[in-house]
């Protein structure tokens, strides 16, 4: 065989193996998997922001059930309460160290009658009335960088990972440590980096489901502890060569001079689906898998200009139709609803 038709070959490969990747897509975004969100309304808005009702530094939120919204700002050291439709309603806090005070809050839940808000400087979860009247708090043992409360007000709780230490601490509503599981993560063999064992947590009243933020990983533990199922999302290849990128560079870190990437921001749990917040640079992908780990649907955002995104937290309705919450950091802190494009 000539010259020619070597390339003439190569060509045909090559176009066939196009093609093929172009069919995959097309057929993943026709199977349903992959669904457009369309920004449909936001709060506060530039109305608002006029009457000095806005946020910064946000990075907490929850919905309770009857709709109402509390999102932090933590520059303020304030907690703001909007309705469903981002009419704003009141807020409350102020900086300090005393009851009711806020330095730096880290997460709100929405529990029945009780607001919970995690302060990780002053170590303690604050419990409030729904309109944000301080009732009482508990003191914590260590710095927390998220929890879960379940049905039965166990706090599940995710410490800052320090080698040799499980991933989770189960404490009571007093502030007891009650036990603790969930092993870290051993990277490429012998390698394990805190980093990497970073992670957010959610659950679902039987379960809960631990998701790391800079490695592609979701575990799912019952409640006591013992693991049930893990999931790699090997469907999703561009998020498992971000976790790869993770490794590399911090198999030998330098602080402050090596980068990585957080790839999740958060997880949440909603009528029997699990949802996992992705951040990417045009845009953020709200990933939504059943129970059991089984990709459903990836809804995609993408930014029309060059101003960036960053979500920090998400709230999800699934009634009448699935609508989305989303808390963006950058370029500004606000709440953008979204809904599925049709």
């Amino acid at each position: 065989m000539n010259k020619a038709a070597d390339h003439n070959a190569v060509a045909i490969l090559m176009l066939l193996v196009i093609s093929a990747a172009m069919a995959m897509s097309e057929c993943k975004k026709a199977s349903g998997i992959e669904a457009r969100l369309e920004l449909t309304s936001y709060f506060p808005s530039e109305a608002q922001d006029e009457r000095s009702i806005w946020l910064n530094q946000a990075v907490a939120m929850a919905e309770s059930a009857d709709g109402r919204f509390y999102v932090c700002n933590n520059q303020e050291k304030t907690v703001s309460i909007f309705d469903r439709n981002g009419r704003f309603i009141r807020k409350f806090g102020q900086p300090g160290q005393g009851p009711g005070d806020f330095q730096m809050i880290q997460k709100i839940i929405c529990d029945t009658g009780a607001i919970w808000i995690m302060d990780s400087m002053k170590q303690e979860i604050g419990l409030y009335d729904p309109d944000g009247s301080y009732v009482r708090h508990i003191k914590l043992f260590k710095s927390y960088q998220d929890i879960w409360i379940s049905p039965d007000k166990r706090i599940f709780a995710v410490p800052r990972p320090r080698a040799g230490s499980n991933l989770v601490d189960v404490i009571d509503d007093t502030g007891k440590f009650l036990y603790s599981f969930g092993e870290p993560v051993k990277f490429s063999g012998s390698f394990s980096n805190n980093i990497l064992n970073s992670a957010k947590i959610a659950g679902d009243g039987r379960s809960i489901v631990l998701l790391f933020v800079s490695y592609p990983l979701a575990r799912k533990y019952g409640r006591d502890g013992s693991l049930i199922k893990e999931w790699s999302f090997d469907e999703i290849p561009e998020v498992n060569e971000k976790g790869q990128e993770n490794i590399e560079r911090l198999r030998n870190y330098n602080p402050g001079r090596t980068g990585y990437s957080r790839i999740f921001e958060a997880v949440e749990s909603k009528n029997g689906s699990w949802y996992f917040l992705r951040n990417r640079k045009s845009g953020i992908d709200i990933i939504k898998t059943d129970d059991e780990f089984r990709l459903r649907r990836i809804y995609r955002y993408e930014v029309t200009d060059d101003s960036g995104y960053y979500a920090m937290d998400m709230e999800i309705e699934t009634a009448p139709a699935e609508r989305f919450y989303i808390l963006r950091w950058v370029p500004m802190s606000r709440v953008e609803v979204f809904s599925p494009k049709e």
